[in-house]
């Protein structure tokens, strides 16, 4: 496999996580009228999902 494969094989995942930590935290600033409990169970959720 060549260095690139290696290199999006490891990196995918990662790069996953970042994307759902940016939606969750984003969210609310972009929609200010959503339900409280939703924003709390997104960001909960996607800190879980940052320290695994």
């Amino acid at each position: 496999m060549s260095r690139v494969g290696r290199w999006e094989r490891r990196s995918g995942v990662p790069l996953l996580l970042a994307v759902e930590f940016l939606v969750a935290y984003a969210w609310p600033v972009l929609d200010p009228g959503l339900d409280a409990d939703l924003v709390e169970s997104a960001t909960d959720r996607a800190a879980e999902s940052a320290i695994e």
